[in-house]
């Protein structure tokens, strides 16, 4: 029996456009957008339950509001199926957020200790092709401890001056 071949991340992204492109329903939202979406939602899924039992009551109600039981119950039944494909997706990003995360630790570790052992090497004169690259490092070292690092939030607006009186 062969061995499955490993995805490669090119692979999977291009997996994931593909699946992307099959769902019609697919709707992204700005940040601002989906917290005002979230800040406008206040009902519990219980009360939901209950005004669809309105609905299915009453036709006068299901008219009014132009939309049958039937349709209010498939958005209630979707809504509970793409909850699984949300949540098995965000397992899946936080699988591949983790396992970058640990790359990016041991990848710290090796060119920490690659920088240790080159600036301990070009003390030697025979190493000298090593000295212009430690001190590459040591001045972009320098520059990091100086430098708050860059904030991934979006911008604030600048406050506005004060005016005196």
């Amino acid at each position: 029996m062969a061995a499955k071949q490993k995805s490669t991340p090119e692979d999977v992204v291009e997996r994931l456009r593909e699946i992307q492109a099959e769902i019609d329903e697919i709707k992204s939202l700005s940040f601002a957008e989906r917290r005002d979406l979230r800040n406008k939602i206040k009902t519990s899924d219980a009360a939901l339950q209950a005004s669809v039992s309105i609905i299915g009551a009453s036709d006068n109600v299901a008219h009014a509001i132009g939309r049958s039981v039937e349709d209010v119950l498939e958005i209630f039944s979707d809504r509970r199926r793409w909850y699984a494909v949300e949540s098995e997706l965000r397992t899946l990003l936080n699988g591949v957020s983790s396992t970058n995360l640990v790359r990016r630790y041991q990848l710290e570790l090796i060119a920490g200790h690659a920088y240790t052992i080159a600036a301990r090497l070009a003390r030697d004169p025979a190493n000298a092709i090593l000295i212009p690259l430690v001190e590459e490092v040591q001045r972009l070292r320098k520059l990091e401890r100086r430098r708050k690092p860059a904030s991934r939030t979006e911008p604030e607006a600048p406050p506005e001056p004060e005016e005196e009186p």
